[in-house]
């Protein structure tokens, strides 16, 4: 979702009608807009105990990545007392306790008692009588989510499709006028990483020789009051650092969402590289990548930084008394002589120039 977040349209099933447990019932997703996802049917789960919504029916809504809780007004799900436990719910959702076979027994009432005790919304009494929940087994679940906190899905090059993030909706009527109940969904995570190098070249290229630089700060940012500067309120969203061959990766990132990452450069170096050389996947992405917006499912190992160190040249200039070209002892220093540095390119416009002083000598720096 982009930085006002996507809106939606969908279509309520009932959990008779589509069969699709384990979610308590699955929402059919019809558009998205400002979100590039076409997710179709998910599984959906109820955040607010007494906010009523019917079956069979369409609705619209406002989507917001629940892993970016902190961003949101005040004003949105109010009732959700315990955002901080959004993680706890996506680890819970992503073990599928009510599908069929699950060790423990669960059923997807115990899984929707459990997400709304997490959230602080727990009054199971508007459970329908045959709804089937125990609270000894809701309140099982709900220790076991909260011994994951600050859980994040993770995929990885054998498994792009069974890692899940969430989403909650903000729902409303189709035409607009009356909230009803919001609900979380799952979508598959994505994730996004590979590289820091040290580009002796500084031709922006990662060559066969040049190797990773670890230790260094990445993090992972969205720009969320378009002042390209990333440094207000919450729009660091994790931060990281290289490992021993200088990769990174960020992991549980909900898809549609537009994600930059920022590079510190590493102790000892200058520069970043050169953007957007050649190959996307050899190239440096520089200090400060451009948008990067995640599909439901994606690793993007495109993003890379290279740095290099500025060089420099110089020495002295004397006096060559027997003309062997070789500083001799003794050999005098030459003050004033005016050295000028030149592109291999063009030898007819000096870049800079120096006069060498008593000591003869010259350096020209930060080439």
């Amino acid at each position: 979702m982009a930085n006002n977040n996507g809106t939606i349209s969908f279509y309520l099933y009932s959990t008779t009608k589509q069969g699709q447990v384990p979610s308590f019932f699955d929402i059919k997703i019809n558009v998205t807009t400002n979100t590039g996802l076409n997710l179709g049917i998910v599984d959906a789960w109820c955040i607010d105990t007494g906010v009523g919504i019917e079956w069979l029916k369409n609705y619209t809504g406002t989507l917001y990545a629940t892993n970016e809780y902190q961003t949101w007004d005040s004003a949105i799900f109010p009732t959700v007392g315990n955002k901080e436990n959004f993680d706890s719910v996506t680890w819970l959702l992503n073990q599928d306790f009510s599908k069929a076979g699950n060790v423990g027994g669960y059923t997807y009432a115990d899984v929707q008692g459990a997400i709304w005790t997490l959230l602080g919304d727990g009054n199971t009494s508007t459970w329908a009588p045959g709804e089937n929940y125990n609270m000894t087994r809701i309140s099982q679940l709900v220790t076991l989510a909260l011994s994951h906190d600050g859980y994040k899905a993770d995929i990885t090059d054998a498994d792009t499709t069974n890692d899940y993030t969430t989403l909650a909706i903000d729902t409303l009527t189709a035409d607009g006028t009356t909230a009803k109940q919001p609900l979380i969904i799952k979508v598959q995570s994505a994730a996004l990483g590979d590289y820091v190098w040290e580009d002796t070249n500084a031709d922006g290229i990662q060559d066969a020789t040049e190797k990773g630089i670890a230790g260094v700060e990445v993090k992972l940012v969205r720009d969320l009051n378009n002042d390209n500067k990333f440094d207000g309120p919450n729009e660091v969203l994790q931060t990281t650092t290289t490992g021993p061959n200088g990769e990174y990766k960020f992991v549980g990132l909900t898809p549609g969402a537009d994600y930059r990452v920022v590079f510190s450069t590493p102790n000892g170096f200058d520069n970043a590289s050169p953007r957007h050389i050649g190959d996307i996947a050899k190239d440096s992405d520089g200090a400060v990548s451009d948008i990067v917006v995640l599909g439901a499912g994606e690793w993007n190992k495109t993003i890379d930084a290279g740095f290099y160190k500025l060089a420099s040249l110089g020495d002295r200039v004397w006096v060559d008394a027997n003309a062997n070209g070789v500083q001799d002892a003794g050999e005098a220093n030459k003050e004033g002589v005016t050295v000028e540095l030149y592109k291999s390119s063009d030898l007819t416009t000096p870049i800079t120039s120096q006069v060498t002083g008593s000591d003869g000598a010259y350096k020209f720096t930060d080439l």
